[in-house]
């Protein structure tokens, strides 16, 4: 059984509502109140790994609606970041607000360039 975990409404274009999950998971349907197996999940990659959804013509990237979501940011900082430096982990537990672009100061200690 498919399972939205602790999901916020997006997006609505017409009768389509669009959810973003704590886990970082996307989702679709036409009926909020239906049984979530009948949902559809949607999302891509971009050409960078990080996942993406693209809603009538605009993109928005999955880490920054989890964010924006689920992480607290008390000084509004502009930049969400992946703690452990995996752009494919966007469950909130591992998202933080920062005021510079580049990763984690530890980015560099989990592998990554």
């Amino acid at each position: 059984m498919r399972e939205c975990y602790e999901c916020l409404l997006f997006y609505q274009k017409g009768k389509t509502y669009y959810y973003i999950g704590m886990d970082g998971l996307v989702w679709s349907t036409t009926d909020p109140k239906s049984d979530p197996d009948t949902w559809r999940q949607i999302a891509t990659y971009n050409g960078k790994g990080y996942r993406r959804v693209r809603l009538q013509g605009k993109t928005f990237k999955v880490h920054r609606l989890v964010a924006e979501a689920f992480v607290p940011n008390p000084d509004r900082l502009p930049y969400v970041l992946h703690k452990d430096g995996d752009r494919e982990n966007n469950h909130y537990t591992n998202l933080e607000w920062s005021a510079r672009q580049s990763n984690h100061p530890d980015y560099a200690l989990v592998g990554k360039p």
